[in-house]
């Protein structure tokens, strides 16, 4: 504890030897020993999915579940409660007061009076489901024309609980913080389309290969609102297939946590 974080020592504490309130001190609690945190996490993650053929055309579609979980208990060790440090060093009786100008000069039961372990819980889920097909619409002399459409159902889910002395600022060497809940839901929608120029039966010299692809997503947040994406690409083979050129141009997003 330091005279910054507000606790004064009183001209009447009993190992106060300068007869006036001290408020420009510093103290490192030793004598408690180290600070310490121990975290045990449990998770899990669960995939499943199936995929398949639609007859006997270029088409394929596969579908995907998944949950997983993350639960998380946290203690803090050698820590000090500010309320009974406080309280400690108001103490007139010496047998129980605190003595922050001694070395080591504390007592256990002195120490047990102001020591205390902060302990947070933490818990999250994850669950998904998404689909998607694929397959060629239609012909064209360079080749056949790619789609492929998608979407999928994200559900997310946050908690954090800590004890009272952390929700309250009662602490000294560590920070204090609130728990939370939070959670959303999430919506999306996605297509890519592969269209050929040239290339197979229609070539040029320098147009080896030409393709041009376009994709979009739509995303829709419970707590965010709505997003849309585009992306468009091509891809060049001038004089065969020993050299590709590729260039794209996209936008993206990053929702708050």
């Amino acid at each position: 504890a330091s005279s910054p974080d507000g606790i004064i020592v009183p001209a009447n504490n009993p190992f106060n030897v300068f007869g006036v309130p001290i408020d420009r001190m510093a103290y490192r609690t030793v004598e408690l020993g180290p600070r310490t945190e121990n975290v045990s996490a449990d998770i899990f993650r669960f995939v499943s999915g199936l995929k398949g053929k639609i007859a006997e055309s270029s088409w394929n579609w596969e579908a995907a579940l998944l949950y997983a979980q993350d639960e998380r208990h946290e203690r803090l060790g050698g820590e000090l409660s500010r309320a009974a440090l406080e309280a400690a060093v108001k103490d007139t009786n010496p047998a129980t007061a605190f003595n922050i100008f001694g070395n080591a000069a504390n007592t256990a039961a002195a120490l047990d009076r102001v020591k205390q372990d902060l302990f947070t819980v933490g818990k999250s889920t994850l669950f998904s489901l998404d689909g998607k097909v694929n397959g060629e619409l239609f012909d064209l002399p360079a080749g056949p024309v790619g789609i492929a459409v998608g979407g999928e159902h994200r559900e997310e889910r946050g908690s954090t609980i800590r004890d009272g002395a952390t929700s309250k600022g009662d602490t000294v060497g560590f920070n204090s913080g609130v728990g939370f809940t939070g959670q959303r839901d999430v919506e999306s929608l996605f297509a890519e389309v592969n269209v050929p120029v040239f290339g197979q039966n229609l070539s040029y010299p320098g147009l080896y290969s030409f393709e041009i692809t376009g994709a979009g997503r739509y995303d829709t947040y419970s707590d965010f609102g709505d997003a849309w994406n585009p992306k468009i690409g091509v891809r060049w083979q001038p004089l065969d297939q020993s050299l590709t050129i590729r260039a794209s141009y996209s936008e993206s997003f990053k929702a708050p946590t």
